[in-house]
């Protein structure tokens, strides 16, 4: 009898695994249902995190210190280092001096500036930063339009 009972035990707890596997979506634990849009703490400054329904990745701006780090750490895998896109909205330190930390401990694929100019040396350090990356750079342009999305390859 102990052998039926357990097996019958072993049978309804697969079952229940195979349902429960069932309604749970497989979708990585970075990825959402919705667009997320984040505002960082970073202290003085400014620092927006955007993020697809798709996984992609979009930092606007990053405050003046390397606090971004630990506000873009919340909620993200300790092994995810790429970034889509960065936008550097002006070279003012409150702005583009967080991004010289994330731009060394991140990838990114695209960098976003306008032609706005400043020599300071927050300026000079993430100037100096964006050469060592090796992303494209795009000079954004009154009309331009990006979408972001991920392109399936």
């Amino acid at each position: 009898m102990t052998d039926i009972f357990w097996a019958r035990i072993s049978i309804l707890g697969v079952l229940l695994l195979i349902g429960f596997w069932s309604f749970v979506p497989l979708v990585p634990a970075s990825q959402s249902a919705y667009l997320e849009v984040r505002f960082l703490d970073v202290g003085q400054g400014d620092a927006i995190h955007i993020q697809t329904p798709d996984g992609y990745e979009m930092l606007i701006d990053g405050g003046s210190t390397a606090q971004v780090l630990r506000s873009l750490a919340v909620g993200r895998s300790f092994f995810d280092r790429d970034i889509d896109v960065l936008l550097a909205t002006h070279p003012d330190t409150d702005h583009i001096g967080g991004l010289v930390d994330v731009l060394e401990r991140y990838r990114v694929q695209t960098i976003i500036q306008t032609n706005a100019v400043n020599d300071t040396p927050a300026t000079n350090a993430y100037n100096r930063a964006v050469q060592n990356e090796q992303a494209e750079i795009v000079l954004v342009q009154r009309g331009m339009l990006f979408l972001l999305v991920r392109l399936l390859r």
